[in-house]
């Protein structure tokens, strides 16, 4: 029988891998310690007695060490000590720590062949076993069975069942326990109390929750951080944080010192609520508390700042992981891989799992699903499918969140061939795929034209019983109306049917937006909508999104028609929509009809048509009309009004009219206060009109009015002073800036670089551009630009270089100028072979040269006396249509008398005489004359130096007209 038995436990061991203890697992030391004792015990000839195994089994049954209790029972049988009732409660508690059941349940008929009796806590782990899983009718027989022996149910017991069913949300059973306890004079303790209090906060019921613990205080039952900790949190999910700050001042009072679940439950309710700071200083507090940090401690706080993408925080928690002896598992790997794959960090997340495989911790599902979705996610399917086969060679199991994630991302790229190939296989594994995953495959197809895999796609679907939603029916229809190919769109309406789907609103769009060309044809779908019960004015909403999406204003504006002379009263959204759309056309006419057919209607005009008509009018010139609308029209309420006089405000200063918009600036002030919008579309105007002491003025006067300047106020100022080379005062606005606390965006970055490379501090903007980067303010390019340009200009070209690398690490793409800084660097330093070499990359990059490029290779052909490779570049600018400037020909006629051919430099400057598209400049004649005195045409010399005397004085008189 014991061999049977040891056997049977020797199974379980093996078996014991596929639970998952959710115990808080001992340290090492604590497990070597103790079996250390043991042996001390067994080398001083101190005898090993049944107390002494059934402590150490104790030990490992409360970590669920099913493998452990398995070694110390057989040291015990070995010894023939014999095991009694605490013995077999041991070992039933460390199955039930792992979820077993079966394995528990064996103890008890090991115990029964034994005749070895169940005591109160035997019975107890069985009752807490079946709640643990959900077993409650098991728990309940067991209830009676405890109560028909000699032994009555207690406290423990049940605590073990209303926590139980408070965690199914069985609130009214446990209250009904909780009761029974109270009837039967069982003693409530406060995990009684506790387990009803979470039962309530489970179902969101805070109310009862809070009455339990006035109850608590009134029979003077203790309330601990449990207690606390369940109230708080349920305030926190409901982000009702002065309540939680209300109930830790409670907590504080009550002198309950917040626990490890307390600091957990804040900063993931302040994440969630989106306050950062707060959460990253509770976070500092827990540590200053030095709170007992577990690896599941250390797990939590992993994931929730993983999640919310504060790797710093990760980085330093890893550090006292390491500090303290604990090593991560594969959830904090898992943890670590989804926050650098949603960082979009693809190389860590690759690092992470290198490592985590020589720390022999073996990957899982969630570890290679995490990896793939990365992968999709950049559009890289090719690495996707390298993970899916380093996933097959560790045979970790596919599921179907790894084939359904495959499945969108080849849709999303077109890849219909292989999209077929993963649904092939997800199909033959029994894997149905998910429905908006079949939406998104019908999408894909429908976008690349293949129709013909659709049909084939929805017939392999329909056989292995994965009947596509009414959405994917949705696209299908859809793709073959806009195909034209109205037999297959009917067919698939009757598979629908077949299929007892539900037509949905799109489904019926699909069949109606070829209908609305025709009146009478689109009255009959909707006639038939109406007898169906489906309300025709939302397919009519759905139609306005799709035209006004896609731009397309003739059929909005049909549609409009077609609404009007149906029986359904219309909405204002149409007219809205349409209005934007002609925001972008500026057509003015148009404009006045959709906004008088909106007071013909009887509609009330929003403030957003209003705007946007009033927009319209100010780009078609009619100000005093738009005036004259914002007046009668607009009735809103203070801040909504500002928004239209804004809109007036831009268009006269544009205009630079300046008297106008001071005045509509005052009528503003008599119906509501100017905001930082406004303020700064003055200062910008002052701003580009070079009247900087106007724009600091008004700057000024915002800061006495109590409005706080935003990004756009200190970009403006900073930008416009750093092109009147003021440096001082763009490094004056720039500190106040920062001291301001406020974010730099890459338009202010891109002036400050700028402006310490003209002072000469290199070493500034290099601080400046990678506190940028750290900062991730990458949305623009051209702060990038001004950086290549800095070292360009310290003829420091390796650093520019290196920055076209950085732009492509930070997933933006050079653009023209970028190259054209680099190729100008290179013709300014005579290095005709490297400008090439960039010209080349430009052009296998997709970039088209332009004008700068081309002067630029010409000017490096001159300066290195290549004056035939020069006339090269020149003849090429005519053949790919690049405009030749005034620059071109300045630079060829400097590469001509450069090489002392002064023949061509004349026959380049007749030749610009001669041309009526670009006009000579001071610099072109003065090449002139020198190759005329050169050619000894002092004539000809006479005239240049005429012609350029009658352009300066020209330009004076247009200055002094100015």
């Amino acid at each position: 029988a014991d061999d049977c038995f040891l056997q049977f436990l020797n199974i379980r061991v093996h078996e014991s891998q596929g639970y998952e203890s959710k115990q808080i697992p001992l340290r090492p030391r604590v497990r070597f310690n103790a079996r250390k004792v043991a042996k001390e015990m067994e080398e001083n000839g101190v005898p090993q007695d049944q107390i002494t195994y059934n402590t150490l089994l104790s030990g490992f049954a409360k970590r669920g060490d099913v493998e452990g209790c398995y070694e110390c029972f057989s040291e015990m049988l070995r010894r023939k000590l014999e095991p009694n009732t605490i013995t077999f409660s041991c070992l039933m508690t460390a199955f039930v720590r792992r979820g077993d059941m079966d394995g528990a349940l064996e103890a008890v008929e090991e115990m029964k062949s034994r005749q070895i009796p169940l005591d109160e806590v035997a019975y107890n782990t069985l009752i807490d076993g079946y709640a643990k899983v959900g077993d409650f009718d098991s728990a309940t027989q067991t209830l009676k069975e405890m109560d028909a022996s000699r032994f009555q149910p207690g406290t423990i017991t049940y605590n073990s069942l209303i926590a139980g069913f408070g965690k199914v949300g069985r609130v009214e059973d446990a209250r009904s326990l909780f009761n029974e306890m109270g009837r039967r004079n069982v003693r409530r303790d406060t995990v009684s109390y506790n387990a009803l209090i979470s039962a309530y906060v489970r179902v969101g019921d805070i109310e009862n929750s809070v009455k339990i613990v006035e109850e608590m205080k009134k029979k003077r039952v203790r309330v601990d951080a449990t207690t606390y900790n369940a109230i708080i949190d349920a305030y926190a999910k409901k982000g009702l944080f002065e309540e939680v700050w209300t109930w830790l001042s409670h907590m504080n009072e009550a002198k309950v010192k917040p626990d490890f679940v307390t600091y957990t439950i804040l900063i993931d309710g302040l994440f969630k609520a989106g306050d950062f700071d707060a959460a990253v200083d509770v976070y500092e507090e827990m540590r200053k508390q030095r709170q007992p940090m577990s690896l599941i401690t250390y797990n939590m706080l992993i994931s929730i700042f993983s999640r919310r993408k504060v790797l710093n925080k990760v980085h330093s928690l890893l550090a006292d992981m390491k500090r303290e002896g604990v090593m991560p598992d594969i959830i904090t790997y898992n943890s670590l891989i989804d926050a650098y794959c949603k960082s979009d960090d693809l190389l860590k997340a690759v690092e992470t799992f290198d490592k985590m495989l020589t720390e022999n911790v073996k990957p899982n599902t969630i570890t290679f699903n995490t990896l793939i979705e990365a992968h999709v996610r950049q559009g890289d399917i090719d690495g996707g499918f390298m993970v899916l086969e380093e996933m097959r060679t560790h045979r970790v199991r596919v599921d179907g969140i790894t084939y359904n994630t495959l499945l969108k991302g080849t849709a999303k790229e077109g890849l219909i061939q292989d999209m077929e190939d993963i649904l092939a296989q997800m199909l033959d594994k029994g894997i149905k795929p998910g429905t908006i995953t079949i939406a998104v495959v019908a999408e894909a197809c429908v976008e690349k034209r293949r129709l013909d895999v659709l049909e084939r796609l929805f017939e392999k679907l329909r056989t292995a019983g994965a009947k596509p939603d009414a959405m994917a029916y949705a696209h299908a229809i859809a793709g073959f109306c806009k195909a034209d190919d109205t037999e297959a769109a009917d067919k698939f309406v009757e598979l629908m049917r077949e299929d007892k789907v539900e037509p949905i609103t799109h489904v019926v769009n699909a069949l109606m937006h070829p209908a609305l060309s025709d009146n009478e044809t689109a009255k009959a779908i909707m006639d038939d909508l109406s007898k169906n019960g489906v309300d025709p004015s939302v397919t009519f909403m759905l139609l306005v999104d799709r035209y006004a999406s896609a731009g397309d204003l003739p059929r909005l504006l049909h549609l409009i028609e077609t609404w009007k002379k149906s029986d359904l009263r219309i909405d204002l959204y149409p007219y809205l929509a349409a209005m934007n759309l002609l925001t972008k056309t500026s057509k003015i006419k148009l404009a006045r009809g959709l906004y008088a057919d909106v007071k013909q209607q009887r509609l009330k005009p929003s403030l957003a048509l209003i705007n946007s008509y009033v927009e319209i009018l100010c780009q078609g010139g009619a100000l005093e009309e738009a005036a004259r609308t914002v007046e009668e029209d607009v009735h809103e309420g203070n801040e909504e009004v500002v928004m239209s006089y804004n809109i007036l405000i831009s268009h006269f200063l544009r205009l630079r009219y300046l008297t106008e918009a001071q005045e509509t600036l005052k009528r503003l002030e008599t119906r509501s206060r100017p905001n930082v919008v406004t303020y700064n579309t003055f200062i910008s105007s002052f701003a580009k009109q070079g009247e900087m002491d106007s724009a600091v003025s008004t700057f000024q006067e915002m800061k006495r009015r109590q409005i706080e300047p935003s990004v756009v106020s200190y970009s403006v100022l900073i930008v416009g002073f750093a092109k009147r080379m003021q440096f001082d005062k763009a490094l004056e606005f720039f500190e106040e800036m920062l001291s301001a606390s406020i974010q730099p965006d890459s338009i202010v970055y891109s002036a400050m670089i700028d402006v310490f490379a003209k002072t000469g501090n290199l070493a500034r903007s290099e601080s400046i551009y990678r506190e940028m980067r750290e900062k991730k303010e990458k949305q623009s390019l051209v702060a990038y630009n001004s950086m290549i340009n800095a070292y360009a200009k310290a003829r420091q070209i390796p650093q520019a270089l290196a920055v076209l690398t950085d732009i492509a690490e930070d997933k933006l793409k050079p653009n023209v100028v970028s190259h054209n800084i680099i190729v100008s660097a290179y013709a300014r330093a005579g290095d005709v072979e490297n400008a090439l070499l960039c010209f080349d990359a430009m052009k296998s990059k997709g970039l088209q040269p332009n004008s700068f490029t081309y002067n630029s290779i010409i000017d490096a052909y001159g300066k290195a006396h290549d004056l035939e490779g020069a006339i090269e570049m020149f003849e090429e600018m005519s053949e790919e249509n690049v405009p030749v400037d005034i620059v071109t020909y300045n630079t060829l006629m400097s590469a001509a008398n450069r090489v002392e051919d002064f023949e061509m430099a004349v026959n380049i400057y007749e030749s610009l005489r001669a041309s009526k598209q670009v006009k000579a400049d001071r610099i072109t004649f003065d090449l002139a004359q020198d190759a005329f005195q050169k050619l000894g045409d002092s004539e000809k010399a006479r005239k240049a130096a005429r012609a350029k005397s009658r352009l300066r004085n020209a330009r004076g008189s247009r200055r002094m007209r100015d």
